[in-house]
């Protein structure tokens, strides 16, 4: 097991060919710039809370000055206040350094507000947008039929069989989720 300090070095060993010194002072720095004192790269990963191994995470990534971020479930497995801690970090860290963020979620509510444009895939493919700048709803989706009504839950007389998506053809043209869809049992 590695240090969390020596994580982030490396990055800046590697790719920066930056002397072992400079990498610690880089570490340093890092550190206090994501909110954790410099003192905390002595640390195990599992002397660490879930929220300072985030902040960790988003040091290393920041470790080499990158133009783009992209963070994949960066509030997973996080309580309510270190989420907003979090995303708050986030945020001013692209204010700051103009440092573009993509970030990938399945919770929506904490996508809706901290994107300025909300995308929402299903099986590889963009099906709703949100291109307004300040959003705080989800995107709505063009068509008001029975895609956008889906509900998870099982309906009296509605068969639910969810489908695999490979080799699934589609059964509505106008509608991508109808394979998968509880309503699509009535079109199938």
């Amino acid at each position: 097991m590695r240090r969390v300090g020596d994580q982030i070095a490396e990055p800046v060993l590697l790719h920066r060919k930056a002397t072992l010194a400079g990498a610690r002072k880089r570490t340093g720095e890092l550190l206090e710039h994501v909110g954790l004192p410099a003192a905390r790269a002595s640390a195990y990963p599992h002397e660490l809370s879930g929220g300072q191994r985030q902040r960790v995470m988003i040091a290393m990534a920041l470790a080499c000055d990158p133009r783009l971020i992209i963070a994949d479930e960066p509030t997973t497995a996080l309580d309510v206040m270190i989420q907003a801690q979090i995303l708050r970090l986030l945020e001013q860290l692209v204010a700051d350094q103009d440092v573009g963020l993509i970030m990938i979620s399945h919770d929506l509510a904490v996508l809706a507000g901290t994107c300025d444009r909300l995308a929402v895939m299903y099986a590889g493919r963009v099906v709703e947008e949100d291109r307004r700048p300040g959003s705080t709803r989800p995107p709505a989706t063009r068509t008001r039929g029975p895609c956008r009504r889906r509900s998870p839950h099982r309906r009296p007389g509605v068969p639910l069989r969810p489908r695999g998506l490979p080799g699934d053809p589609l059964t509505r043209r106008h509608c991508r989720r109808a394979a998968r869809s509880i309503h699509g049992a009535r079109w199938r």
